[in-house]
């Protein structure tokens, strides 16, 4: 609900240390877009890599294609997807190592159709590591086996 959305939001701002990492762990339930926005935010910002890879996976759940065609009210669900889709192509570049894995874990739960895209896009200045790994990325969305659609 809006409420819890608005009850998360204020004791992540109000919180720090392990509480913090345990409620950007839990947001991810909480499938509305601004605790959605929040949350990539955090991921963007953080160079905690255990708090990293708990928001990916957080975005994961926030986004899961599957649990969205369970809810009645899907009103933000394309957003979502695709604000989640964002962050975690922006953490699959950024990070290597458990956050990188956790991140692509993610991003085929969410399976948000813009993710081929963000892909490229990401792939513009990569070093040749990373677009290699980013190519290895794709073919694995394209052979998703969680796709929805």
């Amino acid at each position: 609900t809006e409420e819890a959305a608005t009850h998360l939001l204020a004791a992540l701002d109000a919180s720090s240390g392990d509480r913090t990492r345990a409620i950007l762990a839990g947001m991810g339930d909480c499938r509305r877009i601004r605790v959605t926005e929040a949350l990539a935010a955090h991921l963007r910002s953080t160079t905690d890599e255990s708090v990293a890879r708990a928001v990916a996976r957080s975005l994961g759940r926030a986004g899961n294609a599957w649990a969205w065609k369970t809810l009645a009210d899907r009103s933000e669900e394309a957003r979502i997807r695709e604000t989640a889709a964002r962050a975690l192509v922006d953490a699959f570049v950024r990070y290597d190592g458990e956050v990188r894995y956790a991140a692509s874990n993610a991003l085929m739960v969410v399976d948000a159709p813009e993710t081929p895209a963000l892909i490229a896009q990401a792939k513009k200045g990569a070093s040749p590591e990373t677009m290699k790994a980013l190519d290895a990325l794709a073919e694995r969305f394209a052979r998703n086996p969680a796709r929805t659609h």
